[in-house]
Parts: C-alpha cells; sequence; structure tokens
C-alpha cells in the first residue's frame, strides 16, 4: 500500500529533527555564528539564540564546544 505525502512529509521532519544537536547562546553574549570549515559555509544563530548541527558534522561540533558563548541543549 503506498504512503500519504502526509505521512511521508511527518517522517522526514522527525528524521531531521533527530539527527541534529541544538546548540543555544548564553544570554547577554554576542555569539553570532562562524565559518564553516570544510564547506566555508557561513553557519548562524537563529533569531532566538539557536543553532542547529548535524550529530556527524565532528567539526562543527569541535567548534561549538570550544566557543565560551554557547552551550549543548539536552533533551
Amino acid at each position: 500500500m503506498a504512503k500519504k505525502a502526509e505521512d511521508v512529509k511527518e517522517e522526514i521532519v522527525e528524521t531531521t529533527e533527530e539527527s541534529k544537536l541544538e546548540y543555544r547562546t548564553v544570554k547577554g553574549k554576542n555569539f553570532v555564528g562562524f565559518v564553516h570549515p570544510s564547506t566555508r559555509e557561513l553557519i548562524t544563530v537563529t533569531e532566538k539564540g539557536r543553532l542547529f548541527i548535524d550529530k556527524n558534522d565532528t567539526k562543527a561540533i569541535a567548534i561549538l564546544n570550544a566557543a565560551q558563548d554557547v552551550f549543548l541543549l539536552e533533551d
């Protein structure tokens, strides 16, 4: 039986949320982002002070773990 488009969209959203780590900026700090060393892409903080990083992205995780103005939000 074929899946409905709505079911497929829900599965995609759930998978992407599970495969990302959420970092937040410390209140009152001005960390706005960084340039990814491999892709040279600018990774920026959202308006709510959040960063979403892929769990397999070891370089970005190392940068954020070394930063003083951000912390990993654990479930």
